[in-house]
């Protein structure tokens, strides 16, 4: 994958992302760790956690149009 998001309730998880040398999104240091919290939430909090996802799509998209010139 380009992008890996996680959510920060799993201790460790970007960590062992990282080992994985061979994934692009690695390569690209374009992993994520969101606030989980949020993203589970069945309230309109939901929306807060949209907005984060967006972000770090966004910065995600930027830093591979940079790398891709």
């Amino acid at each position: 994958p380009n992008v890996i998001l996680i959510g920060n309730d799993v201790s460790g998880a970007a960590g062992i992302w990282n080992e994985r040398r061979e994934i692009e999104a690695v390569e690209m240091q374009t992993i994520y760790v969101l606030n989980a919290d949020t993203l589970t939430r069945p309230t309109t909090r939901i929306l807060d956690g949209m907005q984060e996802v967006c972000r770090a799509l966004d910065a995600a998209r930027e830093r591979l149009a940079v790398a891709a010139r």
